[in-house]
């Protein structure tokens, strides 16, 4: 996952992750926005984690066969870009 922290709006931290699909190319993104100040380092954390797990279960919804694939129980296949 990747996090804006402040970077384009003050007070503001985005934290995304990229979807793919069948051929693991990037599609499009799943983001969360939070005012800066009512998050901690743990929760931003904890949802980079959940972002990046939904992300990667949406992109397995999709047919992509990556390394956050396989993790969630989904076969793999070196032939597609993993995610880490």
């Amino acid at each position: 996952y990747a996090i804006d922290d402040e970077e384009d709006a003050d007070g503001i931290i985005c934290i995304g992750a990229p979807v793919f699909d069948h051929d693991g190319a990037t599609i499009g993104a799943l983001s969360v926005t939070r005012i800066k100040a009512s998050i901690t380092p743990d929760e931003i954390d904890a949802l980079g984690r959940a972002t990046a797990e939904h992300a990667a279960r949406l992109s397995a919804d999709l047919g992509w066969r990556g390394a956050l694939a396989e993790a969630l129980g989904q076969p793999s296949s070196t032939a597609h870009r993993a995610y880490s």
